[in-house]
């Protein structure tokens, strides 16, 4: 409770503006962010260094603050250690101030002190102070390093090996110092040397040929400048884009220039898009920890081997094409806009691409709209396998190089925004082309009206459309789901219960219908019944992750959390290797239900590292709301559960939100 330990600190210096003790737990406290990560996204670097000010203020004797203040100066403002923006300078005097005072305090931090020389490029002073102290594994690494650096290139990389070929305490060590010295000169970004002292290091090592593509990579790689491409290539908002995400540096001004709000419907969901963004900011970090890679050598490695290409016209728009050193082609839509170029969508949401078409439309642009619903189409595909109505819906209304008119063009954008509140103004449109269709086509426009009327939560005119779909096609999956949903609207429990276990019981080894059961059964609140279903599927031994995931989520709406609960929940992390967020969050949910909070915490922030996450989500605030209610402070946990966002469309019976307004209740609020 990184919030509530900030609030605390602060109070004492209130009540106490004289102890340095106040001022010094204050620093302390900031150092933390808002779920008690030491240095992680929204730590407060300026409170820190303040409070530990303030504190050698009071007390400029005190050699403790002192180390502190050195400690913090190695970290810049995002928590990164030896950072651009950490102040080394300033932390080296307060270590040598620290050395005037207590030397027996000093010589404990003495690397820290080498260190701070080394990525603050003093590197003659890090020689002239090795020459003073005694040897170790770490400084013989930091001696290697620095020979390297004072003289670069070929030379440098002679000088550094000649120093590891001095040391007499064997090849290991040799091979040991080498490659440390090598990952500290990746750091420094002095790469061609890295390279050469990496490769020395490997020889005669059993990975010797492991690291040597590695090693050959570092050899041609130079630090990314930021060389954009000018703003009058089409490619370059992509190209400012990709880096700004990663670097997490997307923040409301840059994400107007960057990305058309044109693909979104509202200002809600514009915000919600820009909130995700922000929620992964530091995934250069978080990727460099699960990598072991430092992040600036991260970025310099996918900036500088970063690849677009182009296709289009300002007329029709751009289709952009970017791809990173060792990752799969990553396709864009571009469009110029107010003389500016900007991102529409990478196809991944489809509500963007529908939202831009019928702007597009409504502005006269119909070129450039049939132009992003054909890249569109290039990268969606019908559905296959034994029902006929299966599949996402957009293929059924667009095919590349279509010539339908507007109303066509239309069709196919309201098939891309059917699950969200956009679709509403477009129903009657859809409705009305349904009633002139032929009949084939008017299968397709009542899938179409199916799924707006289930997002506008409209369960009578959804009864009729997906009661002429279900006739038809009386055996289709789609049509049993769509049917039974309507009944779910309408609250008739019976007729829906009576459609499903009709057919049922004609293929009772049916997964697919077993899970439908479940699902309805979570519409009625009847959780014990849902869990019967998914173990039926379980029984069949044709469960899958998301089987055992839904089986454990359930639990926690009726709060029978069992041993059945726990095993299935664990089941589904390890089908799904420990990396997935949806299992291992619905894990730490039950451990935290359960009251085993260290396990709790431990797992949310491994979801959070699996979906790139450096702060909270809504979902995560669930979490550690119940996580502060075990330990008692209601009042954090009313605060957590507060964070937890309603969903935009129709709140799903199983929604995080729905648990978080249940303890909500349960606390008074």
């Amino acid at each position: 409770m990184g919030d509530r330990s900030r609030a605390e600190a602060l109070t004492a210096t209130q009540l106490d503006p004289k102890s340095k003790a106040a001022f010094r737990m204050l620093g302390w406290a900031c150092q933390f962010n808002a779920i008690g990560i030491q240095r992680g996204q929204g730590f407060d670097w300026d409170c820190a260094a303040n409070a530990y000010k303030k504190a050698l203020e009071l007390d400029p004797d005190d050699t403790s603050t002192m180390l502190n203040i050195a400690i913090l100066d190695e970290y810049g403002h995002d928590g990164e250690r030896y950072a651009a923006d950490a102040p080394l300078a300033e932390s080296i005097r307060q270590y040598r101030a620290v050395k005037e005072k207590d030397k027996a305090t000093a010589d404990e931090y003495e690397d820290n002190l080498l260190y701070d020389l080394l990525f603050s490029g003093q590197y003659k002073e890090l020689q002239a102070e090795l020459e003073k102290i005694s040897s170790s594994a770490a400084r013989n690494a930091l001696g290697i390093t620095t020979a390297v650096a004072q003289l670069g290139g070929a030379a440098g990389i002679k000088a550094g090996v000649e120093r590891a070929d001095h040391l007499s305490s064997g090849a290991a060590d040799r091979s040991s110092a080498l490659v440390t010295a090598g990952n500290q000169l990746l750091r420094l970004r002095l790469y061609p040397e890295a390279a050469g002292i990496l490769a020395a290091g490997a020889e005669g090592q059993s990975n010797a040929a492991g690291v040597t593509q590695q090693i050959e990579l570092f050899r041609q790689l130079t630090p990314w400048k930021n060389e954009y491409l000018p703003a009058t290539d089409p490619r370059s908002v992509v190209q400012r884009m990709f880096i700004a995400f990663l670097t997490g540096e997307v923040n409301d001004k840059n994400a107007a220039e960057l990305l058309s709000r044109h693909a979104y419907s509202s200002d809600l969901e514009w915000a919600r898009n820009l909130e995700k963004a922000t929620q992964s900011r530091g995934m250069l970090r978080i990727n460099g920890e699960k990598s072991g890679t430092p992040a600036n050598v991260l970025l310099d490695v996918i900036a500088g081997h970063l690849k677009l290409t182009a296709t289009g016209d300002d007329r029709i728009g751009y289709r952009v094409t970017v791809q990173s050193l060792g990752s799969k082609p990553q396709p864009y839509f571009v469009s110029k806009e107010d003389n500016a170029y900007k991102v529409i969508t990478d196809g991944k949401t489809f509500s963007e691409v529908g939202n831009d078409v019928l702007y597009l439309l409504r502005s006269g642009k119909e070129a450039e709209a049939r132009s992003l619903l054909d890249w569109m189409r290039d990268q969606v595909h019908r559905g296959g396998g034994d029902d006929p109505l299966s599949g996402p819906l957009f293929p059924r209304f667009w095919t590349v190089g279509d010539t339908g008119g507007p109303d066509a063009i239309r069709i196919a954008a309201a098939s891309l925004v059917a699950s969200t509140p956009a679709i509403q103004s477009l129903l009657p449109a859809i409705q009305a082309a349904r009633e002139k269709a032929a009949d084939s086509q008017r299968t397709d426009l009542g899938l179409l009206l199916a799924w707006g009327y289930i997002e506008t939560e409209n369960g009578t005119a959804l009864k009729v459309v997906s009661s002429e779909i279900l006739a038809k096609y009386p055996d289709s999956y789609e049509a049993i789901n769509l049917a039974w949903r309507a009944d779910a609207l309408l609250k008739d429990w019976k007729a829906m219960n009576q459609l499903l276990d009709e057919h049922i019981a004609k293929h009772p080894d049916d997964e697919v219908l077993l899970r439908q059961k479940a699902f309805a059964a979570e519409q009625q609140g009847d959780w014990v019944e849902a869990r019967v279903a998914e173990q039926s599927v379980m029984d069949k031994g044709k469960a899958t992750a998301l089987d055992y995931n839904n089986y454990a989520w359930t639990a926690l709406f009726d709060g029978k959390v069992d041993a059945d609960v726990v095993k299935n929940a664990q089941q589904s992390t390890m089908l799904t290797n420990n990396s997935s967020y949806n299992e291992l969050h619905t894990l730490a949910c039950i451990y935290a239900f359960q009251g085993k909070t260290s396990e709790a915490r431990e797992l949310l922030l491994k979801a959070m590292s699996a979906e790139n996450l450096s702060e909270p989500n809504s979902a995560i605030w669930y979490a550690f709301g119940s996580i502060y209610e075990h330990y008692g402070i209601n009042d954090a946990a009313i605060d957590a559960y507060r964070k937890v966002e309603k969903p935009d469309g129709p709140i799903g019976p199983t929604d995080t939100y729905v648990l978080a307004q249940a303890r909500l209740k349960a606390l008074g609020q």
